[in-house]
């Protein structure tokens, strides 16, 4: 179905919808941080949690607006500068007594009240910068080693350190975003599978190495099988689930967390939404998911598909939605337990600024149309690049040609008929003409050949005279003698 809009405004409608969709996120986002953090004491320390809550969207929001308006070649510029920076934090956060250890993961910067975790900052660096790479080595993507691992070097340097903290969930998440754009770039195929079978071992070997990871899977296996040994978090998140039922208990009104869900009003805020808002509520939720994609996906499409700015901004997208799915299949229990936050609902100030960054990008890098230099080609060989720019000069030096309606068209093709009609009869006309001056020509060669003979046989009457005169004479003479 087509859309009723103009196609000027069309893309300008679909980056309307797309904020739309992001700030009723946002709306319910700061509803269910709120009502998630009353406790069964009610203190006024709750009321921190959203005064913070609405401190960090009102620095991001400004963040991303600022975003916005940036031209999509500031961030392939720049993404070397982001990617070191985001190393140095997360080497700062490894140092004792600078990095912050909370429940034995020391993931965190603390300054004063307020805290930074630079892992959330490479969801959004290391696309960045893989990109780039992609980009300025564009002739060699498909080369078995320097299309490999000049490419995979930033994501070898990002992954220990994550994993130092310790962060499975997190380093997964960064290969998964990392592959998301290689795919997109047109990385090969077998590059892909070979990296899953070399990735594998390494997986195995460090979930068998840490007891509590191994202790996560069983006991996701057992919410399904034993509840009685499900983990305590998925037990309390599938109860606030069922006790919402279709409309809910209303909002403010759930008692799952009062104490009894950890994390409510991070990892465990979508179940906080289920029991307050019900069915219905959690598949509003869904739906307004669903929206941004689709809006996003919009407005990215008036890229060029194999240009920086599409491959980033999708690679963006398809992070956050996919994000987004894995809590929400976190809290259903539909795969093991992991502090996986809500983007854009969740309460954390690093979360938050990142999604909406990652929502800034989106919109900067769609702005205008991509950079003829910004492009991913893997097809193009180094061969072809004189002769591919020969092309396109010759192109861009012809004017396109205007496009006439089909009844001018037809009048044109019949005045050219007419002006051959009357070519035709004018060459028709000298060809007569010149028959005739021919026939003239021939007319007069015979007259003059009719007066030759004539001549011809007027001498010869005359001679035969002057032969008769001259017998009679010898006959006279004759006779005489």
């Amino acid at each position: 179905m087509k859309s009723s809009l103009p196609i000027d405004s069309q893309p300008e409608h679909d980056r309307s919808l797309f904020i739309s969709m992001a700030c009723a996120l946002l709306g319910i986002g700061v509803l269910m941080v709120h009502s998630a953090s009353i406790t069964s004491w009610p203190t006024e320390f709750e009321q921190v949690y959203l005064s913070k809550h609405l401190i960090f969207l009102a620095i991001a929001a400004c963040v991303a607006s600022s975003a916005s308006y940036l031209p999509a070649r500031f961030w392939y510029d720049r993404a070397p500068l982001l990617f070191w920076g985001t190393v140095v934090l997360l080497i700062l956060v490894l140092i004792p007594g600078i990095g912050t250890r909370v429940n034995g993961a020391q993931r965190w910067l603390r300054f004063g009240s307020v805290s930074l975790q630079p892992s959330e900052l490479a969801k959004i660096a290391l696309p960045l910068l893989t990109v780039r790479l992609m980009v300025q080595r564009r002739s060699s993507v498909k080369h078995w080693f320097r299309g490999t691992v000049p490419l995979l070097i930033p994501l070898a340097i990002i992954i220990p350190l994550v994993i130092k903290q310790p962060d499975l969930g997190t380093t997964l998440f960064l290969a998964g975003g990392v592959m998301i754009a290689l795919f997109l770039g047109g990385w090969p195929i077998r590059n892909f599978v070979i990296g899953l079978l070399c990735a594998l071992p390494a997986v195995v070997m460090l979930v068998a190495l840490r007891p509590y990871q191994l202790k996560r899977i069983s006991g996701f296996l057992d919410t399904w099988t034993n509840w009685e040994s499900a983990p305590y978090q998925l037990k309390q998140s599938l109860m606030a689930l069922g006790t919402g039922g279709i409309s809910g208990s209303g909002l403010g009104k759930g008692a799952q967390k009062l104490s009894f869900l950890p994390e409510a009003n991070t990892d465990f805020v979508f179940s906080v939404a289920g029991e307050e808002l019900g069915l219905i509520g959690t598949l509003a939720i869904v739906g307004l998911w669903v929206g941004l994609f689709l809006a996003g996906l919009n407005i990215i499409r008036s890229q060029k598909q194999n240009s920086y700015a599409y491959v980033v901004s999708l690679t963006l997208l398809l992070q956050l939605v996919f994000q987004a799915i894995l809590n929400v299949a976190v809290v259903t229990a539909m795969v093991p337990p992991k502090g996986i936050s809500h983007p854009l609902i969740s309460y954390g100030g690093t979360n938050l600024m990142v999604s909406l960054l990652s929502l800034g990008m989106i919109i900067s890098l769609t702005r205008s149309a991509a950079d003829e230099d910004l492009v991913i080609d893997p097809e193009l060989d180094q061969n072809d690049e004189p002769l591919l720019n020969e092309v396109v000069a010759l192109a861009e030096e012809k004017t396109p040609l205007e496009v006439d309606s089909p009844e001018e068209c037809e009048d044109e093709e019949c005045e050219d008929e007419e002006c051959e009609d009357e070519e035709c009869e004018d060459e028709e006309c000298e060809d007569e003409e010149c028959e005739d001056e021919e026939c003239e020509d021939e007319e007069c060669e015979d007259e003059e050949c009719e007066d030759e003979e004539c001549e011809d046989e007027e001498c010869e009457d005359e001679e035969c005279e002057d032969e008769e005169c001259e017998d009679e004479e010898d006959l006279e003479s004759e006779e005489k003698s």
